[in-house]
């Protein structure tokens, strides 16, 4: 389980309301009826994501989750990151709700969940249920609340139709009358896709009048120009979720110029929205300013010059329950100014060979999906990877030897401050390499693990613990296995806690036990302990 008191609970229950929310309305139910505590929105940016769901706070209690409605469950999953414990349960017209970072489930779903890890003799497992197996009446506790997984104890709400994630509050009166807040609005002169991915723009004063916002900026009369963007849509909970919907249109002549929709998230195209944040804004300010143009939210596509000297403009922006902003916006053509913030655009072109610490880099920037290439004169050696690649850009990043095969423990990694966050990599046998995919610029290098992890188990109020930990490449929670007495048992693995409970199929009696527990990192590195221990009578 993960730590039940952290900074980031401490500091998600600030602002929180103490009235309780109306949410018997629109048909389905509250998950948890024991807290109307809102902690995180629908939308919010995440360090590597945008947020899918809804979090509701717990205050670090086991609370009791319901079902929303009438419904059956589609999929258990339990990893020792991520979403944790999870119930997938299937609802009418297609969608299903999703409840993370469980403690434990209602006694049928567990009893099915412990068939199946024994089974498959690990701790981690993913499976689909029979639509006939696990059906669930609307209010029916489906879950107990918990922190398994990553992140302080809470529960993390969705509804997903298909792979598209939708925000829960729709599903809720909100009685929400708040419009969007605008934090900030610039320009972009864009004569070509760099220029548009590099410039941060000109800031636009924005005057506040009785029902509308207003500002006026000049641009260049024969370049496109685009928007960035920075609202949000405030909430009655303490809360607030991005804005929804943007369009802009030319007030004289009513020619609608953009409308970009952010209803939902698509989990099998996340990356688009990416594509439409203002990399640069989040890589300095750690803020997301949304790019408004011509195209849809993924691609790129910049509005029109200027037709007439001045031109009037109006933007509107709207959250979920089409509350409105109205920005009226005056551009004016002026002279081309260079964006002081803008990267020079030849770091974008031909090849770039860039040497570090024993490595050399080939940048091949005219390809969809440059190769990155380490080539090491000497192993525990680290290359910074320039230029700035932006979000999901894909590029590959391999390593092979010069001379030999790759050795036993060797891995890719990126420099995190003083940590290297191991990279998933590839192992290419014709190739004799390893290759990773990276999306963004950094410090990366390619080392050695060739040391086990180290294991223990313990004793306490009669059951059984066991920590299993790997300080170079982490553990491979996959490869943890146990048995009790010679019978299978599960080490529960949470990867914040470095270990778990050992839950056993059979009681645990009074008296000896013996213990093998078995584990693997993240290069293949094993380990074993086996060992007797003594269980002593617990206290009542």
């Amino acid at each position: 389980m993960a730590r039940a008191l952290s900074t980031c609970w401490l500091f998600g229950m600030v602002l929180l309301v103490s009235q309780v929310m109306e949410a018997t309305a629109a048909g389905l139910l509250w998950p948890l009826p024991e807290s109307h505590h809102l902690t995180s929105a629908f939308g919010k940016y995440r360090r590597s994501h945008f947020h899918g769901g809804i979090d509701i706070g717990t205050n670090r209690r086991q609370l009791p989750c319901v079902a929303v409605d009438d419904g059956w469950v589609e999929r258990v999953a339990v990893t020792p990151g991520g979403y944790g414990r999870t119930i997938y349960l299937r609802l009418s017209h297609g969608r299903t709700a999703v409840y993370a970072h469980l403690s434990r489930f209602a006694p049928a779903v567990e009893s099915l969940l412990r068939e199946k890890q024994l089974e498959a003799g690990t701790y981690r497992i993913d499976f689909a249920v029979d639509s006939l197996m696990l059906a669930f009446r609307r209010g029916e506790t489906i879950a107990w609340t918990g922190a398994s997984g990553v992140g302080p104890p809470h529960l993390h709400f969705e509804l997903r139709h298909g792979a598209k994630q939708e925000d829960p509050f729709l599903e809720y009166e909100q009685h929400d009358t708040q419009r969007p807040a605008v934090d900030g609005l610039r320009l972009v002169e864009a004569s070509n896709e760099v220029e548009a991915k590099y410039a941060q723009g000109k800031e636009i004063r924005l005057v506040k009048g009785k029902e509308t916002l207003s500002g006026s900026c000049s641009v260049s009369g024969d370049t496109p120009f685009a928007l960035l963007l920075k609202a949000h849509d405030p909430l009655p909970y303490g809360q607030h979720r991005p804005w929804t919907r943007c369009v802009l249109w030319q007030e004289e002549r009513k020619d609608t110029l953009a409308d970009m929709r952010r209803e939902s998230i698509d989990l099998l195209t996340q990356k688009t929205l990416w594509a439409s944040v203002d990399y640069v804004s989040w890589r300095d300010e750690k803020s997301v300013w949304w790019r408004v143009h011509a195209g849809k939210i993924g691609e790129f596509v910049p509005f029109r010059s200027l037709q007439d000297e001045t031109e009037n403009f109006i933007l509107d922006v709207y959250d979920m329950e089409g509350n409105r902003t109205r920005i009226r916006l005056q551009l004016q053509k002026g002279q081309r100014q260079k964006s002081d913030s803008a990267e020079p655009s030849q770091s974008m072109a031909g090849v770039l060979k860039q040497g570090l610490h024993g490595f050399e880099l080939v940048l091949h920037t005219n390809e969809k999906d440059p190769p990155l290439e380490l080539v090491p004169t000497q192993m525990e050696s680290e290359i910074e990877v320039r230029p700035d690649l932006g979000f999901y850009y894909g590029a590959t990043l391999s390593f092979r030897p010069e001379n030999g095969d790759i050795e036993r423990g060797t891995y890719l990694y990126e420099r995190v401050g003083q940590a290297q966050q191991f990279l998933s990599a590839q192992y290419d046998s014709t190739e004799n390499r390893l290759t990773a995919t990276i999306s963004h610029s950094g410090t990366f290098g390619v080392a050695r693990d060739t040391t086990s992890p180290s294991l223990s188990v313990r004793v306490e109020g009669g059951k059984l613990f066991f920590k299993a930990r790997d300080g170079q490449t982490g553990m491979d929670s996959r490869r943890i296995r146990c048995s009790v007495d010679g019978q299978t048992a599960i080490a529960e693995y949470e990867s914040e806690e470095g270990g778990g409970p050992i839950w056993t199929p059979f009681a645990l009696k009074v008296g000896s036990h013996d213990i093998l527990l078995q584990a693997a990192d993240k290069v293949g590195n094993e380990a074993c302990l086996e060992k007797k221990m003594m269980v002593a009578k617990g206290k009542k």
